[in-house]
């Protein structure tokens, strides 16, 4: 928010106005001479406004996912986001900075958002005309017909017609749909991605994104050689060769792999000049080898590593999660819980004990980590209790297990081959006291509760011994930079990578605003402005004072 190319609506401007002047003078650096020069920062004045208006913009999925795509408000309904009036009408053309770009974004999702309603008006008047016919002939309101199939009668605008609903008949049927599959065009499941030739990015997604968009880019070129040799053989595309990739969408379909949606340019032969373009649909299926061992795999146990810096009520359900959705399935699970020294280690381990009861063969390891917090520190920590071809799940309190993840994470993990990356479903809730208590409820996945927006560097599987020869990420600053050390190493360890839908992360609403201290909101601006890359519900795990954490469950 705030960079070039963003622009404002007029209820936005009026709620920003006050503050425009003084943001803007931000901007500038001023020197001995009073001289004035721009601030390599442009985003410094959205930051400011943020900071006025008390919301977060740079760092939040859900503006990030409004202003990037122009997408339907919907999303936002589960926070709240959409009753703030700052919200409502801004667009934005960054980072595509295309006109042409930028409407061909919006009537996609429009046209998304036609075929939404549409369904949703094909199955309510199927109900009602379902109601319609089981009533009695006196009992039909006054809107309905009825011809013997009491099909519901529509006045049509321009038609001829009397009133009371006489007018011509409108009837639904699937075969008038403007697509011929809708499931083709539309999934609630997943949500497509918008990407150009020179600006291959993650719509939405506020997880580093140089992994991410390596793998796409990689795929990409799979997919162009892959065209280059289809073109070769079809007879229509003979007197052309395929010049390059324009734009397209992409999105992924759980646990399958990808599926392109892709405007190619094509060049004649013989006339340079002369050029086609065409629109490709590809389906990318991700490679995935059947694991082969002398011991069944559902045997080898999971070593969970959780880095625990607060023990809060999420500490609670993830635990209450890990025993519902591991230990009470018979699943072979271990858990180790890596905390920090000045934590309370009589504390965590009363937790443990009390949600753990009634399972004495239960294998929990509280291993302590000196020194400050460090998520690469904690991970290292935890592998250092395993042995080298134990399978460790490294993950965090703001993750929730399905049953069935366990076995894909087996699966997927292969010494010296493969190790996992699940991209969990993201769920938007205002309080992350919720659990998966049996076997049956899972969070609903859909574009209402949240969306596959991004891959979790927090959330991986691997074979001890391919952690190590990875390199490990210690000596780096975030984790992501440990699946960049595996895509640039060039070995035959790969890394798999899909939405995982036994998977989910929760994204609290937890804003700087919510803290009742003012050192903690300090913090917490402070945090913001300098790890823009952090995740909103990674930022509290900074901001609760050290003091709370012993205190967090005496009452």
């Amino acid at each position: 928010m705030g960079g070039p190319g963003v622009v404002f609506s007029n209820a936005a401007m009026r709620a920003i106005g006050p503050h425009l002047n003084q943001c803007l003078s931000a901007v500038f650096l001023h020197d001995q001479q009073s001289s004035q020069k721009w601030n390599d920062d442009d985003v410094e004045i959205g930051r400011c406004i943020s900071r006025k208006l008390d919301f977060q913009c740079s760092t939040s999925a859900e503006s990030r996912l409004k202003f990037h795509t122009d997408y339907s408000g919907d999303s936002l309904r589960p926070l709240g986001l959409w009753s703030k009036p700052v919200f409502r009408e801004i667009v934005s053309l960054h980072p595509v900075k295309d006109q042409r770009n930028m409407l061909s974004i919006h009537h996609f999702y429009k046209t998304l958002e036609f075929e939404r309603q549409y369904e949703e008006l094909f199955d309510l008047m199927s109900y009602t005309n379902d109601v319609c016919r089981s009533l009695p002939h006196h009992l039909v309101p006054p809107a309905f017909v009825s011809t013997g199939r009491c099909n519901l009668q529509m006045s049509v605008g321009g038609g001829e017609g009397g009133e009371g609903g006489q007018g011509s008949n409108y009837l639904v049927n699937r075969s008038t749909a403007v697509f011929s599959n809708p499931t083709n065009i539309y999934d609630d499941e997943t949500h497509w991605k918008f990407f150009n030739r020179t600006s291959l990015f993650d719509i939405g997604g506020v997880s580093p994104r140089r992994p991410l968009s390596s793998s796409l880019q990689a795929e990409l070129k799979h997919m162009e050689g892959l065209l280059r040799k289809y073109f070769l053989r079809m007879p229509d595309f003979r007197d052309f060769n395929m010049e390059e990739v324009l734009h397209g969408y992409v999105r992924f379909l759980p646990v399958t792999g990808r599926e392109f949606r892709l405007r190619v340019k094509l060049s004649n032969k013989l006339e340079k000049n002369r050029v086609k373009f065409i629109s490709v649909r590809l389906l990318r299926q991700l490679s995935q080898e059947t694991a082969v061992s002398v011991e069944p795999t559902q045997t080898r146990p999971i070593h969970v590593i959780l880095p625990l810096l607060i023990v809060d009520g999420r500490f609670r359900e993830f635990l209450r999660n890990f025993v519902e959705q591991g230990l009470r399935k018979g699943i072979t699970l271990s858990l180790v819980i890596v905390i920090f020294s000045e934590m309370n280690a009589d504390l965590v381990e009363g937790i443990v004990k009390q949600l753990t009861r009634g399972f004495p063969k239960a294998v929990v390891t509280i291993a302590i980590s000196e020194g400050q917090f460090s998520l690469p520190h904690a991970v290292e920590t935890g592998m250092s209790v395993l042995s080298n071809s134990d399978i460790a799940f490294v993950t965090d309190i703001n993750t929730r297990i399905r049953s069935d993840f366990w076995s894909r994470c087996r699966d997927n993990t292969r010494q010296g081959k493969q190790i996992y990356f699940p991209t969990p479903f993201s769920v938007y809730i205002s309080n992350p006291k919720t659990s998966l208590v049996n076997s049956s409820s899972s969070y609903p996945i859909n574009h209402w509760t949240g969306q596959w927006a991004f891959y979790s560097s927090k959330n991986f599987c691997v074979v001890k011994r391919d952690y190590l020869g990875v390199g490990r990420f210690k000596d780096a600053s975030f984790p992501s930079y440990f699946y960049q050390r595996l895509l640039d190493s060039g070995g035959e360890l790969e890394a798999f990578q899909g939405p995982d839908p036994g998977i989910y992360r929760l994204w609290p609403a937890r804003t700087c605003s919510s803290l009742n201290s003012l050192p903690g909101r300090k913090a917490c601006e402070a945090l913001v402005m300098s790890h823009a890359h952090f995740p909103p519900a990674d930022l509290a795990d900074y901001l609760v004072a050290q003091d709370k954490l012993s205190s967090a469950f005496k009452s």
